[in-house]
This record gives C-alpha cells, sequence and structure tokens, in this order.
C-alpha cells in the first residue's frame, strides 16, 4: 500500500515523534475499569482487570487524506511505530507480563493523532486498614506515567477526572463507590554529569475506593456472636434449683470459643490495626467468663446452708431488699429473727397428736397437800390415774419408778401420820428433781428447734439475696450484650473509615 510505505519509509520507532527535539510529546492517558479480580487484605494487594488507553500526537504519521483515496485513518502493529514509556509504576507484576501484544494495533488518523488500546490484569500495592471491618472502605491507585523522560519531553495528562466504570462488573464482596483521577508532579535530583540537576515528572494517578459489603458478615459473624452472648444472660434467670446455671454458662462459653475459632479466617490479620470487631468478640468472650464466675457466686449463696451460716448485716439487707430490689421488681421484707430467751411452753408431738408442756413446776402443795394442774386436756402426773407419753428415756423411768406409785397416794395424806407425809414429801422432791431433768432435756431439743429455725429463716435470706443478685446479673448482661453489640456496629458502620477525593488529591 503507497500510505504504509510513504509514511514508515523514514520513520525510526526509536526517535520521539517531534520535528523539533526540544518541545514536548504530550500523552493523555485514560483507563476503564471491566473487574475487580481480588483485594487481598493480608497481603495487601488489589489485582483489576483494566483497559488503558494512551494517545499522542506523531508529527511523522501525518498525510493528506485526498491523495490516498480519502483515506483518514489507518492501523498498524505496535512495533513499527514510536511508544511512549508509559506504565503502571507501582505495578507488582514484571514489565513483560503482557508480551503477547501482536494483536494489538493502534489507531491513527491523519492528523497524526495516535490513540492505543491495551486490557490488562494489573496487581500493585495498597496499604489497608481492617479496623472497621466489615464496614471498611480501601482505597488504592494506579500510578502512571514515563519511566525515563521527564515532563521536557514526554508529560503526561489526565483525558477525564474519573476512571470509567460505565462497563464495570459487580463484585460479590466489594462495591466500587468512587474512581478519581489526579495529576502529580514530583522532582528528582541527579548527579550523573556531575552537577546537580533536576528534573520534574509526572503521573496520573488513578484512585480506586470500594466499601467492603457487609450483609455476609452482619449474618454469618456478627449475628450470632451477639446471639451467643446474650444467652450467658440467660444462667441468671434459670432457677438455682434446676441444677443446671454452671453447665449452661459453660456451653455458652464452649460454643462462643467455637464459633471464634471458624470466623477467625474471615477476619483479616493485620498488627497495623486491629478490628473494632476484634475488640468486640473480646469482650463477648470477656463477658460470658464473668457470667460464669457471677453464676458460681450466686450458687455459694443460695446453698449457703451447706455452710456455716452467719446473718447478713444489716446495711447488705437495706441495700439490697429495700433499694435494689424493687428496681429489678424484686419486692421481699426482711425476714425478722427473734433472739428471745426460750421458754419452757414448747410444742412436742406424741402419737402424731400436739401436747405441751406445763409452764409451772409439776407441782405445789398449797396447805400441806397437793394439788394437780392441767393444761389443755394433760392430767397432772401427781394426781391423775394417767399421764401423757412425752417421750424420753427420763419420763420412761420416771413412770416405772417406785416414787411414781407412792406419789399417786398423796392425795390420802390426810388419813395418814406426820411421819408419812415427810416421807411422802421426801417422793415429792426426787419427783421434781426427775421432771427438772426432763424439762431441760425439752428445753434443748426445743432450743435447737429454734435454732434450725433461725438457721432457716437466715438461709431464706441469702436465697432471697441470690435471686436479687440474679435479676441484677441478668438486667446488666442483656444491657452490655445489646449496647455493647449496637455500640462497636455504629462505630464501625458509622466511623471516619472512607476517605474521600480532596483527601486522595493531598497524597
Amino acid at each position: 500500500m503507497n500510505l504504509k510505505r510513504d509514511l514508515f519509509q523514514n520513520y525510526s520507532t526509536l526517535i520521539r515523534p517531534r520535528r523539533h527535539q526540544n518541545e514536548t510529546v504530550f500523552v493523555t492517558l485514560r483507563l476503564a475499569a471491566k473487574q475487580l479480580v481480588s483485594i487481598d487484605v493480608k497481603i495487601q494487594r488489589l489485582t483489576l482487570f483494566i483497559w488503558q488507553r494512551h494517545v499522542w500526537d506523531d508529527d511523522f504519521l501525518q498525510w493528506n487524506p485526498d491523495d490516498y483515496g480519502g483515506i483518514t485513518e489507518i492501523s498498524v502493529p505496535l512495533k513499527d511505530i514510536w511508544l511512549p514509556d508509559i506504565i503502571i509504576q507501582n505495578s507488582l507484576d514484571d514489565f513483560d507480563s503482557n508480551k503477547d501484544n501482536s494483536l494489538l494495533k493502534p489507531l491513527i488518523n491523519h492528523k497524526g493523532k495516535v490513540m492505543s488500546l491495551m486490557p490488562i490484569v494489573k496487581s500493585v500495592p495498597c496499604q489497608m486498614s481492617v479496623r472497621y471491618f466489615p464496614y471498611d472502605s480501601q482505597h488504592c491507585s494506579f500510578v502512571a506515567g514515563s519511566w525515563v523522560f521527564n515532563t521536557k519531553l514526554i508529560d503526561t495528562i489526565a483525558d477525564d477526572t474519573q476512571t470509567n466504570i460505565a462497563d464495570f462488573i459487580d463484585h460479590h464482596e466489594w462495591k466500587l463507590i468512587e474512581t478519581p483521577v489526579f495529576r502529580h508532579v514530583y522532582s528528582f535530583q541527579s548527579n550523573i554529569s556531575g552537577v546537580p540537576l533536576l528534573y520534574e515528572f509526572s503521573t496520573v494517578n488513578f484512585w480506586f475506593i470500594f466499601d467492603r459489603k457487609p450483609e455476609f458478615y452482619e449474618k454469618n459473624l456478627i449475628f450470632p456472636t451477639a446471639l451467643i452472648s446474650m444467652l450467658s444472660a440467660m444462667a441468671f434467670i434459670m432457677p438455682s434449683e434446676s441444677g443446671e446455671k454452671i453447665g449452661f454458662s459453660v456451653t455458652v462459653f464452649l460454643s462462643l470459643c467455637v464459633n471464634l475459632v471458624v470466623i477467625s479466617g474471615y477476619i483479616p490479620s493485620s498488627s497495623d490495626s486491629f478490628p473494632i470487631i476484634g475488640h468486640y468478640y473480646i469482650a463477648c468472650i470477656s463477658l460470658v467468663a464473668l457470667s460464669i464466675i457471677q453464676t458460681t457466686f450466686i450458687l455459694n449463696c443460695y446453698f449457703i446452708e451447706r455452710y456455716y451460716v452467719q446473718p447478713l448485716p444489716n446495711w447488705i439487707k437495706y441495700f439490697f431488699f429495700k433499694i435494689i430490689g424493687p428496681m429489678v421488681s424484686f419486692y421481699c421484707s426482711p425476714i425478722k429473727i427473734k433472739d428471745d430467751k426460750l421458754k419452757l411452753d414448747y410444742s412436742i408431738t406424741v402419737n402424731n397428736r400436739s401436747s405441751y408442756l406445763y409452764k409451772q413446776p409439776c407441782c405445789t402443795i398449797p396447805n400441806g397437800y397437793p394439788e394437780g394442774k392441767t393444761n389443755d386436756s394433760v392430767t397432772n402426773p401427781l394426781v391423775g390415774e394417767t399421764s401423757p407419753k412425752i417421750g424420753g428415756k427420763l419420763a420412761a423411768h420416771w413412770r416405772e419408778s417406785k416414787e411414781f406409785n407412792e406419789a399417786k397416794n398423796c392425795r390420802n395424806l390426810h388419813n395418814s401420820s406426820i411421819e408419812s407425809f415427810h416421807q411422802c414429801n421426801e417422793n415429792l422432791l426426787l419427783v421434781e428433781s426427775l421432771l427438772e431433768r426432763v424439762e431441760k432435756h425439752l428445753a434443748c431439743m426445743s432450743g435447737k428447734i429454734k435454732s434450725k429455725e433461725a438457721r432457716g429463716k437466715i438461709v431464706e435470706e441469702y436465697k432471697q439475696l441470690s435471686r436479687i443478685l440474679d435479676r441484677i446479673c441478668a438486667c446488666i448482661f442483656i444491657t452490655l450484650s445489646t449496647f455493647g453489640g449496637a455500640y462497636f456496629v455504629i462505630i464501625s458502620k458509622f466511623g471516619e473509615n472512607r476517605v474521600t477525593a480532596s483527601d486522595l488529591q493531598l497524597k
């Protein structure tokens, strides 16, 4: 073809396409993002499939369309024309990663404007922060510029203020939010010739801002963890008599540990910025562990009868029963424990019936004669023919003794002599001695019953205290689990984790 022969007859791919070599070649850069390949937070790398377009003017590739049959555009292989050394300077790939470019042909119009369009997959390093995971936002840049020539020879210009994302394919985990483009000029000092020279180089920075889609992590990480941590409060609602409080708390703790092992693979590992959700998991596992300690303490308080019981101090009873109890909807009045002196009017059971001993000694002898006193249906053993079986070895011994039989005849003392009266009186003294021993024995038994009742009342106070503590801990743990989880979500979701275009322009 005559046009191609005429254009490339004296053309050199080593010479900048300017008739005057002191003129600058302006290269206009443009990127079109097509697909996000991956964002690897662990190794801090972004991989994108992009189309890069370079446009420049070549003074040696101009012609008159009228001389060549009206041809205004042609395409030639890349190897046949001069190409600017524009590369992605921060690329992690080899410079020869796109070696198979024989099928790529730039488009040249009759005015010498060359447009090169090249699809590439590029990976660039990216400093990522996972502090607000899974509501984090990451921003990375592709820095394009000339590798050798300064701005006096080749200057790069951005074609637009935004990268073209019209055909971008949505990603399942990340959402592309913004793609600002900025031109940046930096200086470089060289002493190669022995004279310090200052050169300026220009680059075009293509920024990509991605937001992580949190729905997967909310359903599989945050919600199960929050639910398990809230279950720890159920241990305080469970009755202490069930015997399952400690077992339930330990089961919740182990479930949370297993859940953390599962989700540890999803949380990005980074020592530079520890995720807020990591603090939330630490708080949850600490909360569950604390619930086990609190449950153990409350159970010891509830089953206090197994140990030596001390009465609750008055300030504890007033603070928990009068102030804290009504606040947690637990109303109780402190149990009153009387410390009165023991009296001899105590009830005992005889043949499944209730009998009473005398409030006074067994008998008195007004005017020298004994007189019986009865209480309810019980007859005085000195004057009656029958006596209740009051129980005990001492009473049984008394009923079988000789003095008992002689004492029954005291009613006939008026027919007896004075000597017989004195003999009967001695027998009565023995009877009174035996009855005093019986009364002391029964007083000891009654004292034990009284002590047991007092101990039971103290134990009941401890049980009431443990129930109040259960409600307090349940309220505290439910509040901490609910508002603690909401706090971490709000801080992570609405924290200052996204940069703006103005922030990137300053970088």
